[in-house]
């Protein structure tokens, strides 16, 4: 079993912290993890973000969040190494320059059945000039750098090293971040985080009255498509922004039902969850919901989710016990009675057998743990070079290249040799 602390919506702004009305909100978050672990016994693996982490993009936002952040940490006893984010439409610089040509993209690309398509071609033919669609995610892009948790073409093209003529390359250009969360049993966890925002601008919709005529968000098959079903393996997804927020939602969902068993979702700032097409779907609430609607039915929550394996009935299921503990005036709380969950998981011939290619590393280090220490190592590019002569590409960041190492890493089972080297 593991156990993950799950919050979305923190909407960090650079106030100072005594005028700051969501001030008592984190106090009593940390009281309450602190009251859970010393009564209860409770532990976490990890730790998941789904989006707006800050309230406008801004580096100071990000800088308080990465204070509080550590906070949660120290009293979890968890690192890093065990944060996972994704962006919401908070994250972004709406401002950041060119304003008015992305807004005006924005509102029509909806309309454009072959969007996905649209989007492709434009990153293959003219890629330094599409390279504007993620600009006003350049100190997200620094936040999550941290966690291993950026996308490789947001930090690409975020990179003052992007020159007229740079190319699309398939492959490396990734839309989306993937990961091994845990093992359960002969079950690989495999997590992926996923950006809902690109197009989202002040204009998109939203379900409060002066918005819900704006224009609804577009998910790139570029972002969702990569994942797949594999033999012994669960797919989670993380994502901002829920279906009735996307183009086409509907269909998408159903999409997206077929690839991911569990899904995790933000922006709604109301908690709720479902066990709907064999999935569970997440709705995470808010730990921050904006001030100004706290007279809604907007309560500030954060979740325990409990995910175990359970073959006691000759078939195998992926069951979830889902706590939302809510913020009552003074203190945290329980929302509702715990939700529990189960996914039924295909029946294959492989059990026992490890699908997923095994390491040597040491116990208690997990090849996400050996990510996020080499692309936070200052010696990252001298590492690279001892194990790969030749490989580190001067044009790209150094995040870019570490990530494309470690997909040659991952391709070729070097996650041993790669940790004894970090260790020298």
């Amino acid at each position: 079993m593991i156990r993950l602390l799950q919050l979305s919506d923190i909407h960090w702004k650079d106030k100072l912290n005594d005028v700051d009305p969501f001030k008592h909100i984190r106090e009593g978050l940390i009281e309450d993890i602190k009251r859970g672990i010393r009564q209860e016994e409770i532990t976490y693996n990890s730790i998941l973000i789904c989006g707006d982490i800050a309230f406008s993009g801004g580096e100071k936002e990000y800088e308080k969040a990465t204070i509080f952040l550590k906070d949660l940490l120290d009293e979890t006893g968890l690192t890093k190494e065990d944060v996972f984010v994704v962006p919401g439409n908070h994250d972004k610089n709406w401002f950041a320059h060119p304003q008015k040509f992305r807004e005006f993209i924005n509102s029509h690309i909806c309309e454009d059945k072959e969007h996905d398509e649209v989007l492709a071609n434009w990153l293959q033919t003219d890629m330094h000039s599409a390279s504007m669609m993620f600009t006003p995610y350049k100190e997200y892009d620094k936040f999550a750098n941290e966690f291993g948790c950026s996308e490789m073409l947001m930090n690409r093209m975020n990179s003052e090293t992007l020159g007229i003529n740079a190319a699309y390359t398939d492959g490396d250009d990734k839309m989306y971040w993937e990961d091994e969360l845990a093992k359960i049993g002969d079950y690989t966890i495999k997590i992926y985080g996923l950006n809902s925002g690109l197009y989202s601008d002040k204009y998109d919709y939203d379900d409060t009255e002066e918005r819900k005529d704006g224009h609804k968000m577009l998910l790139p098959k570029l972002a969702y498509n990569a994942a797949k079903r594999q033999d012994g393996v669960v797919n989670i997804m993380m994502v901002h922004h829920p279906m009735p927020y996307i183009h086409e939602g509907d269909n998408l969902k159903m999409e997206l039902d077929k690839l991911y068993d569990v899904q995790f979702y933000g922006h709604v700032h109301i908690a709720n969850s479902d066990n709907e097409n064999n999935c569970i779907h997440v709705f995470s609430g808010a730990l921050q919901p904006d001030e100004m609607n706290m007279g809604k039915n907007y309560r500030p929550v954060y979740n325990i989710v409990e995910l175990d394996i359970d073959n006691s009935n000759g078939d195998d299921y992926l069951t979830m016990n889902l706590q939302e503990r809510y913020w009552n005036g003074s203190t945290f709380t329980e929302y509702r009675t715990a939700q529990h969950y189960s996914v039924k998981l295909p029946k294959y011939q492989w059990k026992g057998v490890n699908m997923i290619q095994t390491t040597n590393l040491p116990d208690g280090v997990t090849k996400h743990v050996v990510r996020v220490r080499l692309i936070n190592n200052g010696k990252a590019r001298q590492i690279i070079e001892t194990l790969s002569p030749g490989f580190y590409d001067e044009s790209v960041p150094k995040y870019y290249n570490v990530m494309r190492f470690l997909e040659k890493v991952r391709q070729e089972g070097l996650w041993n040799k790669l940790w004894t080297e970090m260790e020298k």
